[in-house]
């Protein structure tokens, strides 16, 4: 399974390695929206604004099955210390941001295995 890398901002705002985590098992939405916004004028047509800021990141959501302790601490972690972490896909693809939510489910019957689904909030500009 391919693997994707993970670095810590530091406090001199140098992103350190730390370690990998396993690609996500589902697939995944990278979304950008305009920040255009659509106004009515007084004669019935519209005019459309567009801010200095042009455009956000939307959320990402990522699923990994069958993860382990450590994995799921790691992901805590980086949430109770609000971490600024950037991402770096098996093709490459970099993501800055922080992990905000995580979502486990207990398969109770199955042993202790647990799925947890992940929020990662990327900064502006983070593709």
């Amino acid at each position: 399974m391919s693997t994707w890398a993970i670095a810590v901002k530091d406090s001199t705002n140098t992103y350190i390695s730390d370690e990998t985590i396993n690609r996500p098992n589902q697939d995944m939405e990278t979304q950008k929206t305009s920040n255009t916004q659509v106004l009515p004028l007084a004669d019935g047509s519209t005019v459309l604004i567009t801010p200095s800021v042009k455009a956000r990141s939307e959320p990402m959501t990522m699923f990994f099955a069958n993860t382990t302790e450590t994995f799921r601490d790691k992901i805590s972690t980086y949430i109770d210390n609000a971490d600024d972490v950037q991402i770096t896909t098996h093709t490459g693809e970099i993501f800055t941001g922080q992990f905000t939510v995580m979502k486990r489910v207990w398969f109770v019957g199955i042993e202790d295995t647990y799925d947890i689904m992940v929020t990662f909030t990327r900064f502006y500009n983070s593709e």
